[in-house]
């Protein structure tokens, strides 16, 4: 059952149950209060009936205490006329004739019920079809002991109950008709939101990323709301990064094939030629020679791919290392290879402390200049420069080769990526270096960040903490 037909119907019940019990009650209630009011007023007749009665047969009695005939309904006659009361109906009952009285249409129902002296009891009861109250007491008429009942009418009472009942009925009837269509409208506006969240879930199912819920309140549906549109974001972002990590893992797998296809053809090539043509001494050299070197060129290759796949695991222990001895170290390493090449390459630090993987660090900086020295073409500069900055050194690398093309930065730390697939080949490269290069910068909390210019050279900024990260 849908949302709505459960508040739809719980709420038709509610209102039922409560406009029942409440129209029923107040209908009670009225019905009791005139019916105490009618009981209050017959016994007040009653009471005056009796001292009239017992005045005017005393006064009308002989001298020998005979009670003559006729006296009590001559009596009694006068009074229900005086009283106002025609359709009152009285019983007096008594072992003297002449005090017992019985006026016409005198109720046959009724229970029995006995008195004692100076004690007054009622009864209601109907008889058909009709509602009476009954008001009994023993009354002392002429030295004789005399029931007395006197029995009025409230039909009226009941039958006003019935009406009320039946008109309340019907208004129920109306009520609950007028309350369906009006809960129903309510029912169907208060889970209109989440019928469009439904539509908006499917959407999703479908395929659709993009829907959003649009936010109309501020109340639990739109907190709602606010809430789905921040899991439709987080999906679709999700969603984007495992579609990134797709397609980097296939462009990976596309290229380490690569890689290995080239060095293996030529291997298998050259080695098919050793073992099945006759050739001069030379021939085979240059054979072998492209063996080895292919070999060489794999060797590097899969101890580049061993060395990530460990930076990826590890947590490296961090020690205190000289910037300034650092970078003498790499100067002394890498400046005959510049200097054979024509290039022109300057560093210097100021003195700092670092917490460091010193062999990874020198690692990251070799890489960094031999990616430089790739891209300078003839003569040229390679920079480095250590500064300190608040709570961090930056370690600047700056090159005047050929640039990097800005739709290129933002990859250029991806597994096989190279800017120049051929010049890169041609070098010895296995687009690892940075990759490798952007995993020891995060092992040590650092950031790296690439500025590049064509045709003017490229800037490398490397921010690692004082503190090592700690």
């Amino acid at each position: 059952m849908k949302f709505s037909w459960k508040v739809f119907f719980t709420a038709i019940v509610v209102a039922c149950v409560t406009f029942s019990l409440g129209g029923y009650w107040l209908i009670s209630s009225v019905f009791r209060t005139a019916l105490d009011k009618e009981i209050a007023f017959s016994r007040e007749e009653h009471k005056i009936l009796q001292r009239l009665l017992a005045t005017a047969v005393s006064s009308g009695t002989a001298g020998n205490g005979e009670v003559p005939r006729g006296l009590v309904e001559g009596v009694i006659q006068p009074l229900l006329n005086n009283l106002g009361q025609r359709n009152l109906r009285v019983r007096l009952s008594s072992s003297t004739p002449n005090l017992s009285f019985e006026n016409a249409n005198i109720p046959t129902g009724g229970k029995s019920v006995a008195i004692n002296p100076q004690q007054r009891a009622y009864d209601l009861f109907c008889d058909n079809g009709r509602y009476f109250i009954r008001f009994i007491s023993r009354v002392e008429l002429a030295g004789h002991e005399v029931r007395l009942e006197t029995y009025h009418d409230i039909t009226q009472a009941y039958t006003q109950r019935s009406r009320q009942y039946d008109i309340y009925q019907r208004l129920m009837l109306v009520l609950v008709a007028v309350n369906g269509l009006v809960l129903y409208a309510l029912s169907q506006w208060l889970t209109r939101p989440v019928a469009r969240l439904s539509r908006i879930t499917k959407a999703m199912a479908g395929g659709d990323l993009h829907v959003r819920a649009r936010i109309k309140s501020r109340d639990e549906f739109g907190l709602l709301a606010a809430d789905f549109n921040t899991m439709a974001d987080t999906l679709e972002q999700k969603i984007a990064d495992l579609e990134d990590a797709v397609r980097r893992q296939e462009d990976f797998v596309g290229a380490f094939a690569h890689e290995m296809k080239t060095p293996l053809t030529a291997i298998i090539g050259y080695a098919d030629m050793l073992r099945s043509r006759e050739m001069t001494p030379a021939t085979r050299f240059t054979a072998a020679n492209y063996i080895f070197q292919e070999g060489k060129r794999m060797e590097s290759l899969s101890m580049k791919l061993l060395e990530l796949m460990v930076l990826r695991k590890e947590d490296i222990p961090l020690k205190p290392v000289n910037v300034v001895e650092l970078f003498q170290e790499i100067v002394g390493f890498i400046l005959p290879t510049l200097h054979q090449e024509g290039i022109k390459f300057r560093a210097n630090a100021q003195a700092a402390t670092l917490m460091l993987e010193k062999d990874l660090a020198k690692t990251l900086i070799l890489n960094l200049i031999d990616n430089a020295r790739k891209a300078i073409s003839g003569p040229g500069t390679i920079i480095l420069k250590g500064t300190r900055a608040e709570g961090e050194y930056i370690i600047t690398l700056q090159d005047s080769g050929k640039g990097i093309p800005p739709q290129a930065l933002s990859r250029i730390t991806e597994t096989f990526y190279r800017v120049d697939k051929a010049r890169s080949r041609q070098q010895g490269g296995t687009g690892l270096g940075l990759a490798i290069c952007a995993q020891i910068v995060s092992l040590h909390h650092g950031v790296m960040a690439f500025e590049s210019k064509l045709g003017v050279g490229t800037t490398v900024t490397l921010r690692l903490p004082e503190g090592g990260g700690q």
